[in-house]
């Protein structure tokens, strides 16, 4: 695991320090079911302090946000990482399906279909054109 230096402060059992816990997780620890989305892709956490993040990200930061990557292929550090909603994030996954630069969920409304029904198109039919009924 990488260096992490030990310090003392009041956030320890606050959900700002959790946050940063949790990157260290998912970066250093091959326990860590997602660690091989992390530390197998070369992606590290720049602070090495909670004090560090907590300065970088608090101008920002509530509570009903998450951290996020602003490019899923960079490190956390303050440069790359932003606040945003759980739809945020859900939109700028790696796995997030997109035909012809638009969101697969917004065809979705936008053509009436139901998510459920799309999908079981996909399974049957292969092609996002024919599950989507544009040919």
């Amino acid at each position: 695991m990488a260096y992490i230096e030990r310090e003392y402060h009041w956030k320890s059992r606050t959900r700002e320090y959790n946050i940063w816990q949790w990157i260290l997780q998912r970066c250093y620890n091959n326990k860590n079911t997602l660690y091989k989305h992390y530390w197998a892709r070369w992606i590290k956490c720049k602070w090495n302090k909670f004090s560090d993040f907590w300065n970088d990200m608090k101008d920002t930061y509530e509570d009903w946000l998450t951290i996020e990557r602003d490019n899923v292929n960079e490190d956390y550090c303050k440069s790359n990482c932003s606040w945003a909603t759980v739809q945020q994030q859900n939109i700028n996954k790696r796995n997030t399906l997109r035909y012809k630069w638009k969101l697969i969920i917004d065809w979705c409304i936008e053509l009436w279909i139901k998510r459920p029904t799309l999908y079981s198109r996909l399974r049957r039919w292969k092609t996002i054109e024919q599950a989507l009924w544009l040919m």
